[in-house]
């Protein structure tokens, strides 16, 4: 069964959890259009797969051209050691450079187009575009052949999930699939749309995973723990717009890289070499504890009568039930409460959040209601 879960704009008196997008202000000069990623010291790297450069704008702001002579620069990868692995996509070379963008190694390979350092090894994955492969790349530069066509179709995306676990994105049919050993795993197809709608690069960020799709000019989240799960979508229309997630527009976004911390997602609009931040108190949709005080839903999928039961009496506050859109459908006092028995009898079925609100506690639950 598909999911498909809107972006969710949560909003209530003195409590705002919203997603928001600026333009990172880089020099004019600078393009990024394709892959990103940050070092340890918070560089950030972006490549121009339209041009012959690899960029990197340092904490400040300050952006400089880190190589250049390539053919068509794509994806990128840094080892344990600071080295940057630059994939040249019809170069077919990936490129090894020092820290400070000396070339230090040439490996020769066809189409090479995505690249991701492997969890506690230097080793790193390496896909190429045509022939459809996924190779390892050992530290010492030798290529192992691991999966060859079959569901791979053109791919490029690479990404962890939290539990180490790899996924590999098809950029020709926007398909995602869980690396498993010997196996390929299907886990989503993002939705299509769009003249040339392709599926990017992917990112793991606060569970789940982050894809561009160029030509529909949209980002997806889908879960990493259920498959084929839409959970979020923002973007849409051709644009450059700013502002909160839910109104701004991107311009054929391709790279995508979620900061370590994992509280902000850089983006790399084609259309406009310009990079995206997309960022906020609340990046997610999981759900929000506080260990204080706390409630649980029971049943949950509920048919018809619930209740909310607290972990001890609640201070004064307020209960609200919201659509997946951000919709209150339901409002009530909850002043001292130890529990609450609600009716989801009139609410259709679908996802929701239960959300109480009072001074200094701010708690949302899930719901799922199921007439089945």
């Amino acid at each position: 069964m598909k999911i498909y879960i809107q972006m969710i704009i949560l909003m209530c008196s003195s409590f705002t959890y919203s997603q928001m997008v600026s333009t990172l202000n880089i020099s004019p000069s600078v393009n990024i259009t394709d892959a990103i990623i940050m070092d340890s010291s918070g560089n950030i790297f972006g490549s121009d797969y339209s041009g012959d450069k690899v960029y990197k704008i340092d904490p400040n702001g300050n952006s400089s051209v880190f190589a250049s002579g390539l053919n068509t620069p794509n994806g990128l990868a840094l080892n344990s050691a600071g080295e940057l692995y630059v994939c040249d996509n019809i170069g077919n070379a990936v490129y090894v450079l020092d820290n400070q963008g000396v070339f230090l190694d040439t490996i020769q390979i066809t189409n090479p187009s995505g690249i991701i350092k492997m969890k506690n090894s230097d080793s790193l994955w390496l896909t190429t575009y045509n022939p459809s492969t996924l190779y390892k790349l050992a530290p010492d530069h030798s290529l192992h052949l691991m999966h060859q066509a079959g569901v791979l179709n053109g791919p490029v995306g690479l990404c962890y999930d939290n539990n180490n676990e790899l996924f590999v994105g098809n950029f020709s049919n926007r398909a995602v699939y869980k690396v498993q050993d010997d196996t390929l795993i299907f886990w989503v197809q993002f939705p299509s749309g769009g003249l040339g709608s392709s599926l990017g690069f992917i990112t793991y960020a606060q569970g789940g995973i982050w894809g561009t799709t160029f030509g529909s000019n949209k980002i997806y989240k889908v879960s990493s723990e259920f498959p084929d799960s839409v959970i979020l979508s923002i973007g849409g229309i051709q644009g450059s717009q700013d502002g909160l997630a839910s109104t701004a527009t991107f311009n054929q976004p391709n790279g995508i890289y979620a900061t370590h911390s994992g509280d902000s997602i850089l983006i790399s609009d084609y259309g406009t070499g310009n990079i995206r931040v997309l960022s906020g108190g609340y990046l997610e949709d999981n759900e929000i504890t506080d260990p204080e005080i706390d409630f649980e839903i029971a049943p949950n999928p509920v048919k018809d009568i619930f209740e909310l039961k607290f972990s001890k009496s609640a201070p004064e506050g307020e209960i609200e039930i919201t659509s997946i859109t951000g919709q209150v459908i339901f409002s009530k006092n909850a002043s001292y409460a130890e529990s609450l028995e609600l009716n989801a009898h009139e609410m259709k079925d679908g996802i929701y959040f239960v959300r109480f609100v009072a001074k200094d506690v701010n708690i949302v639950k899930r719901l799922v209601v199921s007439s089945d």
